[in-house]
């Protein structure tokens, strides 16, 4: 893939210099010395030391340095704010966090607690785990404004990079954690909450629609230095990496889609008929009621919030305990509705059917559980309208939870790797 020069400034929140994207160094000196303390300082200096001496990891240990840092900085904000990776607090839209009810993230039996879909994978309690975590994958988290919004995004890894596009609309990428990270091996992944939801928040007088996301999806790539972009996309984000395909053919090398959602509203709406009626079977009934008539609200509200969440996503699994290994998250409502207004009634069928006639196709895989609640017709669709492989496996919407090591060993074995 070739690289452009032209590179934005991008802002960080994490304690470390601005700096472009591209740029080799980085001021090795911990400029957060002061505001994380003695405690963190002395972490910092103990897995720096640490990892002078891990095979595998990188060297330099001014980009260690870097990346530390910024994992330290998150961890501190997270004690700080309850909400790593931002120094102030993520409620900056309070009309607009609602509880979304579509593409993952449903909480109408919830009460309405918006903390069941907080991300427990980030939740960091001592010294111990702090190592543990960077020793695993060095992070770099950071803030950047493309299209007058700031966007979060996460790096991780080293060789070719993927672009990887969460589910919602709404949502934020922790949810594909832990288990997306396992792709970085021999690539690096890249990252990001979109417009509207997780730590990019937006105002509510910002557009939010499928436009802007393509745009926003196309300045990534540009300030990346990328000329043609490899492209993860999971639910949503499927159907994003398609949409930015039919407005940007020329610039997609090639393309992962997990469980995607729908290319056309009538499977948009076949969607919305299966994952009410599975909401509504006897078992996850039951269960709801167990929960409500058991007082672990009140005994012990975080596990109450844990079991409401994954109560509230049942619906997508074949089997609805593996709800258990979802990362939780939440998704604003405000943004996705706006993304499904936007399209309207929609049929990407046409387009697609056009698009060999004047593009030449990029390598594409589509991967769809068999007891998803999205169509797999549609996937089928999908894939032979861009000629690429398809793979079913017996899960529902989230393979990278259901089927790990299928998961895994299918979009390891397509995406390029060093």
């Amino acid at each position: 893939m070739q690289r452009h020069d032209r590179h934005p400034r991008l802002s960080s929140p994490l304690g470390f210099r601005k700096q472009r994207i591209g740029e080799d160094r980085v001021q090795p000196l911990d400029h957060g010395a002061e505001r994380r303390g003695p405690h963190i300082a002395r972490i910092r200096q103990g897995v720096l030391h640490h990892l002078a001496h891990v095979p595998g990891i990188r060297a330099e240990h001014d980009d260690a340095a870097r990346e530390i840092d910024g994992f330290l900085d998150a961890v501190r904000d997270h004690h700080e704010t309850g909400h790593p990776g931002r120094s102030v607090p993520p409620e900056l839209d309070l009309h607009g966090r609602q509880e979304g009810r579509a593409e993952l993230a449903r909480e109408a039996h919830d009460g309405g607690d918006r903390r069941a879909h907080q991300a427990d994978h980030q939740h960091v309690g001592d010294p111990d785990r702090t190592v543990l975590c960077a020793q695993r994958y060095l992070a770099s988290l950071m803030m950047m404004r493309v299209n007058g919004v700031e966007l979060f995004t996460r790096h991780v890894g080293r060789g070719p990079l993927v672009v990887v596009l969460h589910g919602g609309p709404g949502a934020h990428h922790d949810y594909l954690l832990p288990q997306y990270d396992r792709l970085a091996q021999g690539r690096s992944l890249f990252y990001y909450d979109q417009r509207g939801g997780g730590r990019s928040p937006v105002e509510r007088s910002v557009p939010v629609g499928w436009r802007e996301h393509v745009a926003d999806l196309d300045a990534m790539r540009e300030a990346l230095g990328l000329e043609r972009v490899t492209l993860c996309g999971y639910s949503w984000g499927g159907l994003l990496a398609v949409l930015y395909l039919l407005v940007h053919p020329d610039r997609v090398e090639r393309l992962a889609l997990v469980s995607p959602a729908s290319i056309t509203a009538q499977y948009r709406d076949e969607f919305e008929r299966r994952f009410a009626e599975r909401m509504s079977t006897p078992e996850i009934e039951r269960a709801r009621e167990e929960l409500r008539a058991s007082g672990l609200r009140e005994r012990d509200p975080d596990a109450y919030r844990r079991r409401a969440f994954e109560l509230s996503v049942a619906g997508y699994f074949r089997n609805f305990a593996d709800a258990k290994h979802l990362t939780p998250f939440r998704v604003t409502a405000r943004t996705q509705q706006a993304v499904w207004s936007s399209l309207g009634h929609y049929d990407l069928r046409p387009r697609l059917r056009d698009l060999p006639s004047r593009f030449p196709l990029p390598p594409s895989l589509i991967l769809h559980g068999t007891f998803d609640p999205i169509p797999i017709e549609g996937s089928r669709e999908l894939a032979g309208l861009l000629n690429a492989q398809l793979i079913e496996l017996p899960v529902g919407h989230c393979p990278h939870v259901e089927a790990t090591e299928e998961f895994v060993a299918a979009v390891d074995g397509f995406l390029q790797r060093a």
